[in-house]
């Protein structure tokens, strides 16, 4: 099939059939790409080439208790809007048996109301977590750092955040 269609000449059944088909099948591979993209780096590839932010991104929440206090207190699903290592010990060998032992990481994660969860293990985080559409209403860089925030609305509820790159996808 030729690259180019000349306007005076007439398209077949087959051939438009084929091209949409084609079509079809490029947006489909390019909305699995932005969905499985590194939205930092997407982003940083969208400013240098001034072009438009993925409307649509990933945010991640958790079910937890309403008052972290009171162990009978209802869950709630909270945003995650950022998280901190508290530790981080790669995997290495046991001298006394020559096994490798097991890489133990924790952390803390950050909620929407500024809450701040307590220390858990991050295969805990990494398993428990559920993601929720969100659409990205304005892109934020910080002038003196250059880090890279977005402001968001979540599809389902209308909430809207503010969240660093780094804690979306």
């Amino acid at each position: 099939m030729e690259d180019t269609i000349k306007i005076d000449e007439s398209v077949s059944k087959t051939e438009l059939v084929e091209l949409i088909a084609q079509v079809r099948q490029l947006r489909a591979d390019n909305e699995m790409l932005l969905q499985v993209a590194d939205k930092k780096q997407l982003g940083q590839w969208y400013q240098r080439n001034a072009g438009k932010i993925p409307t649509q991104v990933k945010l991640r929440t958790m079910m937890v208790k309403k008052d972290s206090k009171d162990p009978n207190s209802l869950l709630v699903e909270k945003v995650v809007v950022g998280w901190q290592s508290t530790m981080d010990v790669p995997p290495q060998i046991d001298p006394a048996t020559g096994r490798w032992t097991n890489e133990i990481q924790k952390c803390k994660l950050i909620f929407e109301d500024g809450e701040v969860s307590e220390e858990m293990f991050q295969v805990q985080f990494t398993r428990n977590y559920k993601q929720v559409l969100a659409e990205v209403k304005q892109k934020i860089t910080d002038e003196e750092t250059g880090n890279l925030a977005f402001r968001v609305v979540r599809l389902d509820n209308g909430r809207e955040y503010t969240i660093g790159d780094r804690f979306i996808n």
